[in-house]
């Protein structure tokens, strides 16, 4: 088969907005116990008040655009295989059209509830390490802010990683059709124009 009929292998992009949470929590989580330290001299509770602002409103911020920044690559990934299945109906006659709708219907269910995960285990991990950071001496303490974002891209990569293996199993599927086709004598084009609809 020709290689620019070849589907490429998709990957889970990088967490660049998680990699810079982590890095402000654990300067947060390290600015914690200095304010512990600094309580017993009258002035940590402000302190501490401070940097409590600075990680909820940080983890916010971060969280939220790397959902978001997810959520696009998702909806990338769709659109290219849209593309492909839309290659599959003009070379695969009814068979093609039913495969692809069922592929469709499949993928799109896969992202709406790894976009639904996303978001409640987001809010919920937030708010377990915000009201465990108000907790006095234990949230000055405790590597909350680390441990929630850790917590954070451990969830980001095994549910994407769920969507990523579904994606390329139903290209390989349609590899493997569009191969078909072209062994029984049919040809197929190159789709070009990204719908992402």
């Amino acid at each position: 088969m020709s290689s620019k009929n070849n589907i490429s292998e998709t990957k889970l992009s990088k967490p660049l907005f998680l990699y810079m949470l982590i890095g402000i929590s654990i300067l947060l989580d390290f600015l914690g116990i200095i304010t512990l330290i600094l309580s017993f001299v009258g002035v940590g509770f402000v302190l501490s008040f401070i940097t409590d602002f600075i990680g909820s409103v940080s983890s916010f911020i971060l969280n939220n655009t790397q959902r978001l920044v997810d959520i696009k690559w998702a909806l990338d990934e769709i659109a290219k295989l849209k593309n492909e299945l839309t290659v599959v109906n003009k070379g695969g006659g009814k068979k093609g059209s039913n495969i692809s709708g069922s592929i469709i219907s499949k993928i799109n269910e896969i992202f709406l509830q790894e976009k639904i995960k996303s978001l409640s285990m987001g809010i919920l991990i937030t708010m377990g390490a915000t009201v465990i950071e108000l907790i006095p001496l234990l949230g000055d303490i405790s590597p909350t802010y680390t441990l929630a974002t850790i917590a954070l891209m451990v969830r980001r990569r095994n549910g994407w990683n769920k969507f990523v293996i579904q994606i390329n199993l139903i290209k390989n599927k349609i590899q493997k059709f569009k191969g078909s086709i072209m062994r029984g004598g049919g040809k197929i084009g190159s789709a070009t124009k990204v719908d992402k609809s």
